[in-house]
């Protein structure tokens, strides 16, 4: 396949950039995200929380070959903008910002953002831009 614009390595690359910081082992803002629920630190729950929907929706978008439209009603903008959206995204970012006011809602964080991971890897391995059940691309 030829790709005269670039615009297949540009998703490529937000991808390769964007996925593996949501769910690799050690480096991972899901593997910080579970430091600090340990340690009850809500100022740093809430920062790498941003920092994983940040990618996420990085990632969502250029599945869809849309450029980001900033940070602001990500959740309507994706909903209007995109066609290929990952099983049952929407309310589970709903559970996750919800859990992060909840005073129990520490393991409930975790769940969802393994939950948002989940699908995500199912649209990605769909549109044959990651293997089943690995964070490589497919070169």
């Amino acid at each position: 396949m030829y790709d005269r614009d670039g615009w297949f390595q540009q998703l490529r690359a937000i991808i390769a950039k964007n996925y593996p910081i949501l769910r690799h082992p050690i480096f991972s803002v899901r593997h910080q995200l579970e430091s600090a629920v340990l340690r009850r630190d809500s100022v740093s729950i809430i920062h790498r929380t941003a920092a994983f929907l940040g990618s996420y929706f990085d990632i969502v978008f250029a599945i869809n070959s849309l450029p980001h439209p900033g940070e602001k009603r990500l959740v309507e903008r994706a909903t209007a903008l995109c066609s290929k959206l990952p099983e049952d995204w929407e309310s589970q970012i709903h559970s996750l910002t919800n859990s992060i006011s909840l005073p129990a809602g520490d393991r409930q964080i975790i769940h969802c953002l393994d939950g948002l991971v989940d699908s995500l890897e199912g649209l990605l391995i769909e549109a044959g831009l990651i293997a089943t059940n690995s964070v490589a691309l497919q070169f």
